[in-house]
C-alpha cells in the first residue's frame, strides 16, 4: 500500500509540475544543441596536460605521534603497512601531534617521506552535512529546492564549463551561455511557474546581457590579460594546452554577478506583486516609486555584502602589496596593476548590474503586472490540458 501511496505522490508531482518540467528540459537541451552547433567554430585542437593513462600519485592517511622542528614520526593507518611507524618530513604548517596528515604509499622506514598535507575532508563534509541538513530543516520544501539549484548550477560548471574551457574553448562564450542556463533552470526549480518567475526570469536575462556587455568592454578598454597571479599563470602555462585566459576572466565576472542577480530581481518582483495586490487601484508610477524604495534599501546592503565578499578573497594580495602601497608616493601605480585593477573592475561591474537591476527589474514588473492575470490564465490553461492528457 505504502508503495502505491509513493507512486501516487510521483504522479501527481508529475502531473502537476508537467510544465515546469517541459521548461527545465527544454532549457538543458536547446543550451546543449546550442554548444554542440558553436563548438567547432570556437574551439581549437588542444593537446591534454597529461597522459591519460598516467597513474596519478597514491595517498595513504596517517597519524602524527611525534613531531620534533621539521622531523616527525607517522603511524600509517591503512593500507598494506597499516599500524607501521616511519619518519617523515614536514614542509608546512598546521600539522600536530595526533593529526591526520596524507603520505606517499610508497613511503618507507629508510626514506625522508615527505607530508603531501593534513586530511581535511573530515571537517569539509561535515561542514557541508550541517549546511544541507539546516537548509532542509528551516527552508523546508524551498530549501530542498534551492539545493536541487545549487545542485544544477555545480553541474552545469562541473560538466560543461570547465571540460569546455580546458578544452581550448572560448571561455567568454561559454561561461555567458552556462550563467543564462543556471539562471533558467535555478529560478524554475526554486519557484513555481507563475507570474513572478517569468518576470523574474526577464529581468535576469536582461541584466546578464547587460554584465556580459560591461564584462567585455570594460576587458578591452582596460587590456586585462586573465593572466596577473600565481594561479592564472600557472594556468596559462600548463603543458601544451593553450587556455583562453581572458576569456576565463571575464566568464569568472559574469558568473559571479549571476549569484546575486536572483536575490535582487525576485525580491523587487514580488515587492510590486505584492503592493499591487495590497492596493489594485494604484498607479504605475506610485507603484514604482514604492517598489524602488524596498529596492534603494536593498541595494546598500548587496552592494556592501559583494564588495566584501571580493575583498576577503583577495584579502592574501591586498596584505603582500599593502607594506609597498604604503611606504610608496605611487598609490595609483599600484592600483594600476592588473593583480588590483581586476578586482576593482569585477566588484564594479558586479555592482553596476545589482544597480541596474533593481530599477530594470522594478520597470519591467510595474509595465507587465496588468498582464498578470492573463499569464496566470495561460499557465492553468497549461496545467489543466497535462492534467487531462494524463
Amino acid at each position: 500500500m505504502i508503495k502505491n501511496m509513493n507512486s501516487k505522490m510521483v504522479m501527481d508531482f508529475l502531473v502537476r509540475e508537467k510544465l515546469r518540467i517541459i521548461v527545465i528540459t527544454a532549457t538543458v537541451l536547446g543550451a546543449w544543441l546550442l554548444a554542440s552547433l558553436l563548438t567547432p567554430y570556437y574551439t581549437r585542437p588542444q593537446v591534454q596536460f597529461v597522459d591519460a593513462d598516467a597513474r596519478g600519485p597514491v595517498y595513504m592517511r596517517a597519524e602524527v605521534i611525534e613531531i620534533n622542528d621539521k622531523k616527525a614520526t607517522v603511524r600509517v593507518l591503512e593500507g598494506a603497512q597499516k599500524g607501521q611507524e616511519l619518519p617523515a618530513q614536514i614542509y608546512s604548517g598546521g600539522m600536530h601531534i595526533g593529526s591526520t596528515v596524507l603520505i606517499s604509499e610508497d613511503a618507507t622506514i629508510d626514506g625522508a617521506n615527505p607530508v603531501s598535507m593534513v586530511w581535511r575532508l573530515p571537517v569539509v563534509i561535515g561542514l557541508i552535512a550541517v549546511m544541507i541538513i539546516l537548509i532542509v530543516l528551516i527552508g523546508g520544501r524551498q530549501g530542498l529546492l534551492s539545493l536541487v539549484g545549487l545542485g544544477t548550477s555545480i553541474g552545469v560548471i562541473a560538466y560543461y564549463i570547465v571540460p569546455s574551457v580546458l578544452a581550448g574553448g572560448n571561455a567568454l562564450l561559454i561561461s555567458s551561455l552556462g550563467a543564462f542556463v543556471v539562471a533558467t533552470v535555478t529560478v524554475m526549480v526554486g519557484h513555481r511557474l507563475r507570474w513572478r518567475t517569468i518576470i523574474s526570469l526577464l529581468g535576469i536575462y536582461i541584466i546578464l546581457a547587460v554584465v556580459i556587455m560591461l564584462a567585455t568592454v570594460s576587458g578591452w578598454l582596460a587590456s586585462l590579460t586573465g593572466v596577473y597571479d600565481e594561479t592564472s599563470s600557472i594556468l596559462n602555462m600548463g603543458g601544451q594546452t593553450r587556455i583562453d585566459m581572458y576569456g576565463v576572466l571575464l566568464g569568472g565576472i559574469i558568473i559571479a554577478s549571476l549569484g546575486v542577480l536572483d536575490d535582487v530581481v525576485t525580491t523587487q518582483v514580488a515587492a510590486v506583486d505584492e503592493l499591487k495586490r495590497a492596493k489594485p487601484h494604484m498607479t504605475r508610477k506610485e507603484l514604482f516609486v514604492r517598489g524602488m524604495s524596498v529596492g534603494r534599501e536593498h541595494l546598500s546592503a548587496l552592494v556592501n555584502t559583494l564588495a566584501l565578499a571580493y575583498v576577503g578573497v583577495a584579502l592574501p594580495t591586498i596584505l603582500i602589496m599593502a607594506p609597498a602601497v604604503a611606504s610608496s608616493t605611487q598609490l595609483l601605480l599600484y592600483l594600476n596593476q592588473e593583480i588590483l585593477s581586476v578586482e576593482i573592475i569585477r566588484t564594479a561591474i558586479a555592482s553596476i548590474g545589482i544597480i541596474l537591476a533593481i530599477p530594470i527589474c522594478t520597470g519591467l514588473a510595474v509595465l507587465l503586472v496588468d498582464k498578470k492575470q492573463s499569464v496566470l490564465a495561460w499557465l492553468d490553461k497549461r496545467a489543466s490540458r497535462s492534467r487531462r492528457s494524463s
